[in-house]
């Protein structure tokens, strides 16, 4: 008996989309998996209609919905069918999404830490030798990366390094901190910097101990942290609060740092450390971040365009550069 496989909707839109990072790829099954149950048939069987009526229905945070409106448009353009209606009604939601984080981050300006309970933590991890929670804050508050950028592995020697992973190479002087798989890794290239600090340098030595190498996240038997519970083991790193018992996260981290200090000129090397555009750290980070009055009362396309990069002060030319070239910075 022969049997004929029939390849999915997604698995063709990602054969077709081949030169995805296969951390994208990964986003793009979750989320279509969450859309086809939700359809309960293929998103190519479906009308632009029913699944923009489907989706609504959930009454999932402005974020979900964007999530499967996203998915629902990747995989009908890249097998040639109509998303124009999807664009349409994904747009008005890109403007409610904004409104909501808005308004979140107005309300966190009294619930987060300040700046100092930051660093004040990241000394008493260090002081109580806790390596790798340690690590894991110096990273996320001098380079203000995302969860991914800190699932790496631990090196004596950089003759092992390639563009599979994310690696923090251990010298006698310094550190190599080496990006590869990162959310925005497809936009701005690899990244690299050189970490001289003393402390976070003793950190990486006590974590790597006498091993060849070993994964800054793990599991208690020495294995790599699955990429799903990433978030979880991260944010339980980082400092509890009141609000946050289980930990402020990432996305917090950074959200403090630019209420700190948020002139130009830290937006902009941010913004290369990171791998974002300024204009999406202004509209989804900055705690002090005002939308113009219309703005918020008319939700539509043309009333919820995200501020500019030009109007922050980032160079078109120097911006596509910078997406082109290596990084390298000493910390």
């Amino acid at each position: 008996m022969y049997y004929i496989y029939k390849m999915t909707e997604i698995e063709k839109t990602l054969t077709i989309r081949a030169s995805l990072k296969e951390t994208t790829k990964q986003v793009y099954r979750n989320t279509y998996t969450k859309l086809r149950g939700l359809l309960h048939k293929d998103i190519i069987d479906s009308t632009e209609k029913f699944i923009t009526d489907t989706i609504l229905e959930a009454d999932l945070k402005p974020s979900g919905t964007q999530s499967l409106l996203n998915i629902a448009i990747v995989v009908r353009e890249a097998l040639n069918f109509p998303i124009e209606a999807l664009k349409v009604t994904r747009n008005k939601t890109s403007g409610e999404l904004l409104v909501a984080s808005v308004l979140k981050n107005e309300k966190l300006k009294n619930d987060l830490p300040t700046f100092k309970d930051l660093l004040n933590y990241l000394d008493d991890l260090y002081k109580n030798k806790e390596w790798r929670k340690f690590l894991v804050n110096y990273l996320l508050i001098t380079l203000n990366v995302r969860n991914l950028d800190l699932n790496l592995k631990i090196v004596k020697t950089s003759k092992v390094v390639n563009n599979k992973d994310n690696w923090l190479v251990l010298h006698k002087n310094n550190a190599e901190y080496i990006r590869y798989i990162y959310k925005t890794a497809d936009a701005y290239d690899s990244k690299t910097n050189i970490i001289t600090n003393k402390n976070a340098m003793e950190a990486i030595k006590n974590i790597l101990g006498e091993k060849e190498s070993v994964y800054l996240l793990e599991k208690e038997n020495g294995e790599r942290i699955n990429i799903v519970s990433l978030n979880k083991m991260i944010s339980r790193m980082t400092i509890k609060t009141e609000l946050y018992k289980e930990g402020i996260g990432q996305a917090n981290v950074l959200k403090i740092i630019l209420n700190e200090n948020g002139d130009i000129k830290n937006f902009s090397k941010i913004s290369k450390n990171r791998g974002t555009q300024m204009g999406t750290l202004n509209t989804n980070y900055n705690l002090n971040y005002e939308m113009e009055p219309k703005k918020e009362k008319l939700v539509n396309e043309k009333s919820m365009k995200r501020i500019p990069d030009t109007e922050l002060g980032l160079n078109k030319k120097a911006d596509k550069r910078m997406k082109k070239e290596k990084e390298l910075m000493i910390i």
